[in-house]
């Protein structure tokens, strides 16, 4: 035999070995017409030990798909295992189906396969995890034999049913645990209208914009879902505190006189919405895991004692802690804000032929950049911040500002005296798209000399104080000192006062 016939049978034989390894592989993973003739359904009713579970298919209206052609993956709990089923589950339609869902997905998921830990969605809406390497689904453990193929897919036996738990608004719906706190939460839920899934009836002939059938077009809402974040969605992974009674009225007696309006019913309904949305965080947060304070979406800090938690629910997408104490800082509620002077959000006023001001890159200034309205031309120039939601309650203004260009970068004087003032304003309405300011008036009692000329050694300024008796949007003017004087600032601090 010639060298190249010997190649030749040294590859066939590796591409045997290969393809036998493959096959070996494939007698687990592999669903194949012809390998098996039964169906998943005619595999479960078969089986003695699956009886219950098979009358709950059936039950369900679920053995004719489990019987089609597309592939399934079927977790059948034993008659045992069915024995553990809260009979209000088998005694409600809604329930019943929902849990024979739960046990039931798409595809093919082998015990074979040892790969990470899958979470998957079956056919209840409802993630299940699959941990093979333990030979676990959730917290059932898979039985021998495993892997029993039908022609349609995969059946695992487990020992312990697939009970749906519920989603954390679930619990909100449903629980008569912390009242108060859940009785806030579902006030927010009614029907709204949404044009997107209504029905269109006819043509307003005076607009031209579709009339629609009101009542087709009224869906389900709530505003803390839609605006903190959405407790029902399955496939997002949330930790929500609620607190017992008590805790939640001496947060609300604490915290009321900082959001006054002129509406009193709109005053609790501000205090109360600020107790709770700061009471839900992004993922699932196991109580070994947290210190003693958690960051809610809001940025604000909350405090957690382990000793406080009363209860603690597993939900299917995350986790609900009961808490008999949650005494939030005034001062982590209501915090420090800082503005910066290259903020984007702010309005420069200039004369039509006047510069609109420029950012500065500058390294030890705040954020590492500061602004100026230089040469425009007006008597005085000015620049409007919007600082944001401020509370009923006195704040303390500072700055930072650094006259280091002798005045103008256009038209320097280092003999002249670099003064500006804090303002307060507000918009008064619109002109088409043009705002219209309210009077500003000031904060600053005199006009403020700049008197720091390098960031090495500049300083931040009190510029200011004023109560506010109502809870209120807030815009800050920075104006010049004089005609086509020069505005400058590093950043604006406003602090709330609580003596």
């Amino acid at each position: 035999m010639n060298k190249t016939a010997k190649k030749h049978l040294l590859l066939l034989g590796i591409l045997l070995a290969l393809w036998g390894c493959e096959n070996r592989w494939e007698e687990h993973t592999r669903i194949k017409p012809g390998v098996a003739e039964e169906n998943l359904m005619e595999l479960i009713s078969s089986n003695p030990d699956l009886s219950e579970f098979s009358m709950l298919v059936e039950s369900a209206g679920l053995h004719e798909m489990l019987a089609s052609s597309r592939s399934f993956t079927v977790w059948a709990p034993t008659n045992s295992a069915m024995a553990q089923v809260d009979d209000a589950i088998l005694a409600d339609t809604t329930s019943l189906s929902v849990f024979v869902k739960n046990h039931i997905c798409f595809g093919t998921y082998s015990y074979y396969d040892r790969s990470e830990l899958k979470k998957i969605k079956t056919f209840s809406g409802k993630n299940i995890i699959i941990d093979n390497m333990n030979g676990k689904v959730e917290d059932a453990s898979l039985l021998e034999p495993y892997d029993i193929i039908a022609n349609n897919g995969i059946l695992h036996t487990i020992d312990l049913p697939l009970t749906p738990k519920p989603n954390i608004w679930d619990i909100v719906e449903t629980t008569d645990l912390c009242p108060l706190h859940v009785s806030y939460l579902n006030s927010m839920t009614g029907m709204i209208f949404d044009p997107s899934v209504a029905v269109v009836i006819g043509v307003d002939p005076v607009t031209s914009k579709p009339i629609y059938d009101t009542l087709t077009g009224m869906v389900w809402s709530n505003s803390y879902l839609a605006e903190v974040r959405n407790l029902k969605d399955e496939d997002l992974v949330s930790t929500m505190i609620l607190l017992e009674d008590d805790v939640f009225e001496a947060e609300y007696d604490k915290l009321r006189r900082f959001f006054i309006v002129a509406d009193s019913l709109e005053t609790n309904e501000l205090t109360r919405w600020h107790i709770a949305r700061d009471l839900v965080f992004p993922g699932e947060l196991a109580i070994e895991e947290i210190q003693d304070t958690l960051v809610s979406l809001y940025n604000i800090k909350i405090p957690f004692d382990k000793n406080a938690v009363q209860e603690t629910i597993k939900t299917s997408n995350g986790l609900v802690y009961i808490l008999n104490q949650c005494d939030v800082r005034i001062q982590d509620k209501i915090p420090i804000i800082i503005v910066e002077g290259e903020d984007t959000t702010k309005y420069v006023f200039t004369a039509v032929d006047g510069q609109t001001g420029f950012t500065r890159q500058k390294q030890l200034a705040s954020g590492g950049y500061d602004f100026l309205l230089d040469n425009h031309r007006l008597n005085p120039g000015y620049i409007n911040y919007y600082v944001g939601k401020i509370h009923s309650c006195r704040y303390r203004f500072y700055w930072k500002a650094v006259n280091d260009f002798n005045g103008s970068y256009r038209n320097p004087n280092p003999n002249l005296v670099l003064q500006q003032r804090l303002y307060r304003t507000g918009i008064a309405g619109f002109d088409g798209a043009e705002i219209i300011w309210k009077e500003a008036n000031p904060i600053s009692v005199d006009l403020i000399p700049v008197n720091d000329s390098t960031y090495e050694t500049a300083v931040e300024v009190n510029v200011g104080q004023q109560i506010f008796v109502a809870y209120q949007d807030l815009w800050l003017q920075v104006r010049g000192g004089g005609s086509n004087m020069t505005v400058t600032l590093d950043y604006l601090k406003v602090v709330p006062v609580f003596e």
